[in-house]
């Protein structure tokens, strides 16, 4: 008999992987990393095809978070695929890694106490992904979106 795979909710909310964002380039439609310059303040778009590249101010810029978009040029994500009906998309690899591991496991742990414990990316997941029925086909797509972006060389 195998042990349960166990997953535990550290608290993360989805606005701890927007550092970088891989989106679609609006010149060849390739892999385009937005990525903030923090020094600056100021965020950058970068193809990793075509070499295009714009740059934006994070000062009176809306910052939109739970779309399938960049939220700062308002760019199409990059990693996105249909499952059972639904958009799935994730931000990057850190982003996709972190609900495979959630979701493609047998035990669930959320935190018991704490300010913040309903506020995190796990327990704000879309009743569609977190269903029992739907994990499987989820878990999938995530996988065929790392091979994807493994073939690619987003990191």
């Amino acid at each position: 008999m195998s042990r349960p795979r166990r997953a535990r909710d550290i608290g993360l909310t989805i606005w701890d992987f927007r550092e970088k964002i891989w989106v679609v380039c609006p010149s060849c439609a390739g892999p385009a990393r937005v990525m903030d310059v923090a020094a600056r303040g100021r965020f950058r778009l970068v193809c990793l095809r075509c070499a295009h590249s714009a740059e934006g101010s994070t000062r009176g810029t809306p910052q939109r978070v739970g779309c399938a978009t960049d939220g700062r040029f308002g760019l199409p994500l990059y990693l996105t695929a249909r499952v059972r009906g639904q958009q799935l998309w994730v931000y990057n690899l850190a982003h996709l890694d972190a609900l495979a591991e959630w979701l493609g496991a047998n035990l669930r742990e959320r935190p018991v106490q704490g300010l913040y414990r309903n506020r995190t990316m796990m327990s704000r997941l879309p009743p569609w992904m977190s269903s029992a029925a739907a994990r499987p086909h989820v878990v999938r797509a995530l996988a065929a979106l790392r091979e994807r972006a493994v073939s690619e060389g987003l990191s």
